[in-house]
């Protein structure tokens, strides 16, 4: 992942791993990066997307 964001095939993986659930995804980046501790809730979740000019 770079600094701007999940690359989008790294995004797809992520979330097909995680049956499709993207908040589940988002939870297991984040406690793989130590970003979130394993039993801390996650009560707010925003994605975005993009398509380049």
């Amino acid at each position: 992942m770079g600094e701007a964001g999940f690359d989008a095939s790294e995004w797809k993986n992520r979330v097909d791993a995680a049956g499709g659930d993207v908040a589940a995804a988002v939870r297991g980046w984040m406690v793989d990066t130590g970003r979130r501790a394993p039993g801390a809730a996650l009560t707010h979740l925003e994605a975005r997307g993009w398509t380049r000019s």
